[in-house]
């Protein structure tokens, strides 16, 4: 039979094709015996008498069903997200510029509430895909239960959402609807049996008061997130005009960096370790990027960009092998006795991937080097952090030979238990407690106690920002030898201090 909600329609075509005599071109959804929906396609002629009148209809009728499923399976699959069934990028623009478009003429306002789930990573990688999935599909749910029927939510991709909100009547209840959403968010999700906390950061931006350009407001909901996440996440944070000059640059950064690792921009300066105040041991390599329009441009101005877009990865490798092809160069023609040693940096992320003790054993073997010339420096952070993981990463390392050393000792979260699990070879006393080291008391007990932990542990011991004479014989007197610090030299491209410590023979 005809589905009852398509009579309308196929009774109002046929008979207006009767009336004129004319043929009709119908497609008619149906419901056969089992209640199941066929659809057919109809073609038909009238035949007429000499006065006009329909005689009869001839034609053909054609199930369509299967064109049908393929059809609506196509318009799925371009405009919605297939795992959480949510409306995606594309058509998300769409429902933007409709609602921009009657805020506009209703003269209300609106809002797109850019939602981001805080430390999803750790999800898919510790629990795996599958159950970052259902959390996508939870939180899909979630927000569903919590948005008006009028507005829209979206998948933008990733662990990314967006919830655009028509026709509110203030930007007061924007605030207490993003903060609603913010809750329903947070809290327990059920996986595989065992509830796992998690929370979101959410960017907000008005329109049309912060825009009527969908790219434009999303650019500026999602700086918004940003600064979210940086005020401490699971948090709300609404556009300001500046967090689109810091989203711009963070853009730019991120581009740059792309163009840099293609077009050879990047470089490593060396800071020389030295041992008694005079005897160089060896180099810490500290990345530099020459910008062909800002010149140098120092870590701290895009180390963070290039962790959150996960480049660190790759330049991390690039580091690595520019400093063991540096070191192969400088110990070439030095007796093993006086070998120097090489320090790098490693970021978190670059840490975590999993190509990484691979990477490491590739630089080394590439430059034929002595794997105890390495020295591998690792943050604080990285040891409360997948504890049981980060001991097999780093007993992979060691197994490789190389050095391990802890950086900024005392800044973060140092624990005498990490110590006693680690096999670890160095800590480096952070610049902060070298500063004022013989005014202030505490930093002079602070560094006495390290000096006691290193001996406790048999490690080696490292001062960094070592700057002035009295400085570097407190330390001495302290039983810290082996410093770094402007007091010997500021960081030197390798041209320099090859110059300067290497030039000749030992």
């Amino acid at each position: 039979m005809i589905h009852p909600d398509d009579w309308p329609l196929v009774e109002t075509g046929v008979a207006d094709a009767l009336v004129k005599g004319e043929g009709f071109d119908l497609d008619v959804r149906l419901l056969d015996h089992d209640g199941q929906v066929r659809w057919t396609h109809t073609q038909a002629e009238v035949e007429c008498n000499a006065e006009g009148k329909p005689l009869h209809v001839r034609g053909a009728v054609a199930d369509i069903s299967q064109q049908k499923a393929a059809q609506e399976t196509i318009e799925q699959l371009a405009y919605f997200d297939p795992l959480t069934k949510l409306p995606n990028r594309r058509l998300l623009f769409d429902r933007v510029r409709q609602a921009v478009a009657a805020a506009k003429r209703s003269g209300g306002c609106g809002a797109l509430l850019f939602i981001d789930l805080d430390h999803f990573k750790r999800i898919n990688d510790s629990l795996g895909h599958r159950a970052g999935d259902q959390i996508l599909i939870e939180v899909a749910a979630r927000l569903r239960a919590q948005i008006r029927e009028e507005d829209t939510i979206a998948r933008l991709g990733g662990d990314e959402f967006v919830v655009v909100l028509h026709a509110v009547a203030n930007p007061g209840a924007i605030r207490r609807a993003a903060y609603r959403v913010l809750e329903r968010l947070s809290g327990n999700y059920a996986i595989a049996g065992h509830p796992y906390h998690l929370s979101a950061s959410v960017g907000v931006a008005l329109f049309p008061a912060d825009g009527d350009d969908t790219t434009e407001l999303l650019h500026r909901a999602d700086a918004a997130m940003y600064q979210a996440k940086k005020e401490g996440r699971s948090t709300v944070s609404f556009y300001q005009p500046a967090l689109q000059n810091a989203a711009d640059e963070r853009l730019a950064i991120e581009r740059g960096l792309r163009a840099a690792l293609i077009d050879d921009q990047l470089e490593l300066h060396y800071q020389p370790k030295v041992l008694d105040g005079s005897r160089i041991v060896g180099a810490e390599a500290l990345l530099r990027w020459h910008h062909p329009e800002r010149g140098l441009i120092a870590p701290g101005d895009f180390i963070c960009v290039a962790e959150e877009t996960g480049l660190i990865v790759e330049i991390g490798a690039w580091v690595l092998d520019a400093a063991c092809r540096q070191l192969a160069v400088w110990n070439r023609d030095r007796p093993p006795e006086q070998q120097l040693v090489m320090a790098v940096n490693v970021s978190p992320v670059q840490f975590r991937n999993p190509d990484f003790v691979a990477c490491v054993e590739r630089a080394i073997n590439a430059h034929r080097l002595e794997p105890p010339l390495l020295t591998l420096e690792i943050t604080e952070g990285i040891l409360i952090d997948k504890v049981e993981e980060t001991v097999a990463r780093l007993a992979e390392l060691k197994a490789l030979g190389i050095n391990l050393s802890i950086d900024d000792f005392g800044t973060g979260y140092s624990s005498l238990n990490y110590l006693k699990r680690l096999p670890l070879d160095e800590i480096k006393i952070d610049r902060s407690f070298v500063a004022n080291l013989i005014e202030d008391p505490n930093n002079a007990a602070i560094v006495k106690t390290m000096v006691a932990i290193a001996t406790t542990f048999s490690l080696h011991l490292v001062a960094e920002g070592v700057e002035t004479t009295a400085e570097a014989e407190f330390l001495h007197a302290l039983g810290c030898h082996c410093h770094q610090g402007y007091l010997y030299a500021r960081p030197l491209p390798a041209e320099d201090f090859t110059r300067r410590y290497c030039q000749e023979t030992p």
